[in-house]
C-alpha cells in the first residue's frame, strides 16, 4: 500500500473547489455565527499544533470525535441551513429530489469495528490483505444512510428512532439481518455501535494535533479504510474522506486508481468553505459521491421466485438479477482491477434465452485504453471451448443532463497535480530501514532484498503509466454460467484418467483455436479455465487479453496471473507475449494443479512459491525453472523420487510423467530463454505438440 501510495497519489489545486461546486451558498455571517458558538470554541481548543513530529514515525494523537460531533450538530442548526439537512419539504417541483436528503447521519462508532451484512459471502472469507493494527479498519467518523423507524406513539413521547438503510448500489442485506436502531436526538449526529461498511457514504479521520497532516502513516490508514469501503460497494468510483487535523483539513479523494488530495484548508480562516464542505456532504446527490447514477444504476426489486429481495443490473438492454457474489478481487481495490463476479438470471428472459441462474455477471474496472473483455468474447464466438456471452457495455452515467463515460477522470473532476512528496519519503525511508508497514497485497513481506520490485504491480506495465493514476472505466459484462474452475473440475475427475486427459488436450486446443482467431489471451488461471457439468472446458476472463495485431496497444507488457506466466515472461526483459507463453500457461495450469496434489519435501515449499499472490516475482520464476529441472529427466518411478512426490496412485503416477514429458519438450525448445534456439516452426505445432504428448502417455480425448 505504502508503495502504491507513494507514486499514485496527487495533489490537486481543483479537488476541492469541484467538491464544493453546485453546495448551498454560505455566507460570512454564518461563519461569524458559528466563531460566536460554544461548540466551535470547544473544538478550537482542543485542536492542538503538537510537537515536532518526525514524518517518518507515526504520533498518535487523541481525537477529538465528541466535539467535532457537537461542531457538526451547532452547523446544522444555524439560521437558514437546517432545511439542508432535512428532507425537502415540497417535492412538486423538484421531480429529480435528492434521495439521500434527509436521510444522512454522521456517526463515531468507538471501539466497534466495522463489519459486513454479508458474514456468510464466500468471497468476503478470502481476505488477500494483511491488516496489522486493528485500529486500521475504524474510520474516527462516517457518515451513513438512515431510514425513520415508525413510531406507535406521539412524535414528542420520545426521542426520534433511526436505522441503517439499504443503500442502492450494493447488495441487500440477507433476510435475516437486523439494522440497528439509533436515538436521533441528536440530529444530525447518531451512535452507531454497529456499523457495516455497506452503508458507509464517507469518512472523516478527525486528530488533534496538526501535525499530523503531515504524517504519512496516517494517509495510508485512510487509504486502507477507503480500500475496505470500496471492496463491499463494488459499483462506486470512489469515496471521499476528509482528514481533520487539528484546525486543518484536507479532502482525500480514493478512487480505484490511487489518491487525489485537496490542498490544505484552514478552517479558522476559510471558515464558509469549512462549511460548504460539511454541507457538500449531506447534499450531494449519490452521483457527487462516486456512486453509480442514471437510468442504468443498481437497484433492489422482489425476485417472484423466492420473494426474497435482489439487486438488479442493467447492461446495455438486459436486466438481471445477482446472487452474492461467486468470485472475488484482491482486496486492495485502490490499484486493482477490481473485478467482481455474480451469478445472474434474467428478469424477463426472451425466446431460448437462458431462465435460471445460468448467467454470470461481471464488473470490473479496468484501464480506459484497454480494449473491452466482450470484444474479444464476440469475436470468439462460435468456437466450443469458449465461454458464450449474452451481452456487454461500459457503464454510463447521468450527470446535469449529460451522458458521459463513468471513468476514473471524470470522477476526478481535476488534473493531475504535485506529487505528495510525504508519501513518497515515507515509502523510501522504510524501504531503506527496511522496517514495516503496510504494502499492496500483491507483495511479499517487508524486508525482502529487492524492494524495488514492490514498485510494480506485475499485472501492470512497467513503464510511465505506473507513475500516474490511471483512467479506469466501469465495464459489465454478461456470460454464461460455467460450473467449476479448472482445478475444482479435475477434483471431481480424479479417478477417470480419460477424462483429465480429455480435460488437459482440451485446454491446449482450446487455447490453439483461440490464438488462430487472432488472440492472445495473457492471463491463464485455475480460475479463467473452467469445466461444465459434462467435463467440457470452456476459457472465460478475456479482460488482458490482446489481438495479435495490436502490437502498439501495449503488447510487450508482462502481464498475467504471476503464477501461471510463461518462465521467460517473469524475466527482467520485456518480451512481446506470443501464442507459445499461453502454451506454456497452460502446461503450468496442469502441473501447478497436479503438484499441490502429490508434492512433497521441497517441492511443496517451492509450489507454496509459486502459488503465493505476495511471493517475489524472481523467487517465482526461480522455483519454476527448479521443478522444471528437477523432474524433467524422470521417465519411470526411482527411489529418489519418493522425497518429491507421492505416486502411490496409478492416476498420479501416469500423469506426472505425462508432466515429465511435457517439460523435456519446453526444456528442448529454450523455455528459459524465450525459446530463442526452439526448434523451427515450433511456434506454430507447440499446441499439437502438447496434445500429442499427452494423447500418446493418457490415451485419446474423450468427446
Amino acid at each position: 500500500m505504502a508503495a502504491d501510495l507513494a507514486h499514485q497519489s496527487y495533489i490537486s489545486s481543483t479537488l476541492l473547489d469541484t467538491f464544493l461546486k453546485d453546495t448551498p451558498k454560505v455566507t460570512l455571517k454564518h461563519a461569524s455565527d458559528l466563531k460566536e458558538k460554544d461548540e466551535w470554541n470547544n473544538f478550537i481548543a482542543k485542536c492542538t499544533g503538537g510537537e515536532n513530529s518526525n514524518l517518518f514515525t507515526h504520533t498518535s494523537s487523541e481525537s477529538n470525535e465528541k466535539e467535532f460531533k457537537a461542531l457538526v450538530q451547532c452547523i446544522a442548526s444555524l439560521e437558514g441551513l437546517r432545511g439542508y439537512f432535512e428532507k425537502p419539504q415540497d417535492t412538486q417541483n423538484e421531480p429529480e429530489v435528492n434521495k439521500r436528503r434527509g436521510c444522512i447521519r454522521i456517526s463515531h462508532q468507538g471501539n466497534y469495528p466495522m463489519t459486513t451484512w454479508n458474514t456468510k459471502a464466500e468471497w468476503l472469507k478470502g481476505d488477500c490483505g494483511s491488516t496489522a493494527r486493528q485500529n486500521e479498519l475504524k474510520p474516527d467518523l462516517m457518515t451513513i444512510v438512515v431510514e425513520d423507524v415508525k413510531q406507535p406513539w406521539p412524535r414528542g413521547a420520545q426521542p426520534k428512532r433511526v436505522q441503517l438503510t439499504k443503500p442502492q448500489t450494493i447488495l441487500p442485506p440477507p433476510d435475516d439481518w437486523e439494522p440497528e436502531l439509533m436515538d436521533d436526538k441528536c440530529f444530525p449526529t447518531v451512535e452507531c455501535t454497529k456499523p457495516v461498511w455497506e452503508c458507509l457514504d464517507l469518512f472523516w479521520e478527525c486528530k488533534r494535533n496538526s501535525n499530523a497532516l503531515n504524517d504519512a502513516e496516517v494517509y495510508i490508514d485512510c487509504a486502507l479504510k477507503a480500500t475496505e469501503a470500496l471492496r463491499y460497494q463494488w459499483s462506486r468510483r470512489y469515496i471521499y474522506c476528509f482528514l481533520h487535523c487539528g484546525s486543518m483539513m484536507r479532502l482525500l479523494h480514493f478512487d480505484r486508481s490511487g489518491l487525489m488530495a485537496s490542498e490544505v484548508l484552514n478552517i479558522k480562516k476559510d471558515t464558509v468553505k469549512f462549511i460548504q464542505c460539511l454541507l457538500g456532504a449531506f447534499y450531494h446527490q449519490p452521483s457527487r459521491l462516486g456512486y453509480p447514477a442514471g437510468k442504468k444504476a443498481p437497484f433492489h426489486m422482489e425476485d417472484p421466485e423466492d420473494k426474497r429481495l435482489r439487486q438488479v443490473v442493467t447492461v446495455d438492454d438486459h436486466q438481471l438479477y445477482i446472487k452474492d457474489q461467486v468470485a472475488g478481487s484482491f482486496r486492495d481495490h485502490l490499484v486493482s482491477r477490481a473485478t467482481v463476479t455474480f451469478k445472474a438470471k434474467l428478469v424477463n428472459p426472451e425466446g431460448e434465452e437462458k431462465q435460471g441462474w445460468d448467467w454470470c455477471y461481471k464488473s470490473s474496472w479496468p484501464q480506459k485504453l484497454r480494449k473491452h473483455e466482450g470484444s474479444y468474447l464476440k469475436h470468439l464466438q462460435g468456437l466450443p471451448n469458449v465461454v458464450d456471452l449474452l451481452v456487454y457495455s461500459v457503464i454510463e452515467i447521468e450527470d446535469n443532463n449529460d451522458t458521459t463515460n463513468d471513468t476514473t477522470v471524470f470522477g476526478r473532476q481535476c488534473p493531475s497535480g504535485e506529487p505528495m512528496t510525504l508519501l513518497e519519503t515515507f515509502y523510501n525511508k522504510a524501504k531503506g530501514q527496511r522496517l514495516n508497514f503496510t504494502q499492496h497485497t500483491g507483495t511479499i513481506g517487508s524486508g525482502q532484498e529487492d524492494s524495488d520490485d514492490m514498485l510494480y504491480d506485475p499485472r501492470r506495465p512497467k513503464g510511465e503509466s505506473q507513475q500516474k493514476c490511471d483512467d479506469r472505466e466501469h465495464r459489465d459484462i454478461v456470460i454464461a454460467w460455467v460450473r467449476s474452475s479448472f482445478q475444482d473440475g479435475i477434483s471431481s475427475s480424479l479417478d477417470s484418467l480419460p477424462t483429465i486427459s480429455s480435460i488437459w488436450q482440451q485446454a491446449f486446443s482450446a487455447i490453439k483455436a483461440i490464438t488462430e482467431k487472432g488472440v492472445v489471451h495473457r492471463d491463464i488461471s485455475f480460475q479463467n479455465i473452467r469445466i461444465d457439468d459434462e467435463n467440457r472446458l470452456k476459457v472465460c476472463d478475456f479482460d488482458m487479453a490482446m489481438f495479435l495485431e495490436d502490437e502498439g496497444t501495449g503488447a510487450a507488457e508482462r502481464t498475467g496471473t504471476i503464477a501461471f506466466m510463461a518462465v521467460s515472461i517473469l524475466g527482467p526483459l520485456k518480451y512481446l507475449h506470443r501464442p507459445i507463453h499461453d502454451c506454456e500457461s497452460i502446461f503450468w495450469l496442469c502441473t501447478l494443479d497436479l503438484l499441490r496434489r502429490i508434492g512433497v519435501g521441497s517441492i511443496k515449499t517451492k509450489l507454496a512459491t509459486i502459488m503465493h499472490s505476495g511471493s517475489d516475482i524472481d523467487a517465482v520464476e526461480s522455483a519454476k525453472v527448479f521443478v522444471v529441472s528437477r523432474f524433467s529427466n524422470y521417465k519411470s518411478k526411482t527411489q529418489e523420487l519418493k522425497s518429491n512426490v507421492s505416486l502411490d496412485e496409478p492416476t498420479y503416477s501416469s500423469l506426472f510423467f505425462c508432466l515429465t514429458t511435457l517439460m523435456r519438450e519446453f526444456v528442448g525448445n529454450d523455455y528459459i530463454v524465450n525459446y530463442i534456439t526452439a526448434k523451427p516452426g515450433i511456434e506454430d505445432v507447440c499446441f499439437d505438440r502438447c496434445v500429442e504428448i499427452i494423447r500418446g502417455a493418457l490415451g485419446p480425448a474423450v468427446q
